[in-house]
Formats: C-alpha cells, sequence, structure tokens
C-alpha cells in the first residue's frame, strides 16, 4: 500500500512556537509580562511625562538604517534602550491594565 502525500503546504516555523526556537517560550512569556509591568510602573509613577519619547518611539522617527540607529542608541543606558524597544514593539495598552 503506497503513503499518499499529504496535500497541505508544509508547516512553517514561527519563531514564537517552542518547536524550532532557541528560546523557549516559558522563557519569551516571563521576559514579556516582566517589561509589561516595567512599562506599567512607568505610567503608574509619571515617567511617561517626564520622558514621553521613551514611551511614543519619537525616538525612531528619522532613522534610515541600522548604521544610525547604532548611532543614536550607543550613548543610551542599556535599562533605557531596552524600554524605549519594548515600548515600539508592544505598545502601552490602559486596557491591559485596566
Amino acid at each position: 500500500m503506497k503513503k499518499e502525500k499529504s496535500k497541505s503546504p508544509p508547516k512553517k516555523i514561527n519563531p514564537f512556537e517552542e518547536e524550532g526556537s532557541a528560546i523557549s517560550s516559558w522563557i519569551r512569556g516571563r521576559f514579556y509580562k516582566l517589561m509589561k509591568r516595567l512599562q506599567e510602573e512607568g505610567i503608574t509613577n509619571w515617567h511617561h511625562l517626564r520622558k514621553p519619547y521613551i514611551y511614543t518611539g519619537s525616538w525612531m522617527e528619522g532613522i534610515k538604517n541600522l548604521e544610525e540607529l547604532y548611532e543614536l542608541i550607543k550613548d543610551i543606558p542599556p535599562s533605557e534602550a531596552i524600554v524605549r524597544t519594548f515600548n515600539i514593539l508592544c505598545p502601552y495598552d490602559k486596557v491591559t491594565f485596566a
């Protein structure tokens, strides 16, 4: 008896799935939750008014290539660079924290 080939396309690897990923989904999930808490603390403590560019992503305006991005972030403290990046990738959503 011949084995039939599947007519469905091959499964693509999703970078956010456990299979095929170098970083486990548990670690990514934990990092995401910690960063969301940090983001909420920044809003609660009015950091978004003191340094609004960290939350709005306006610091990224005008960046056209990797060299410009590197030049911009090389003098930023690492902790601020992480928060800036996270806020672009996962903007604050007050519904999330309600």
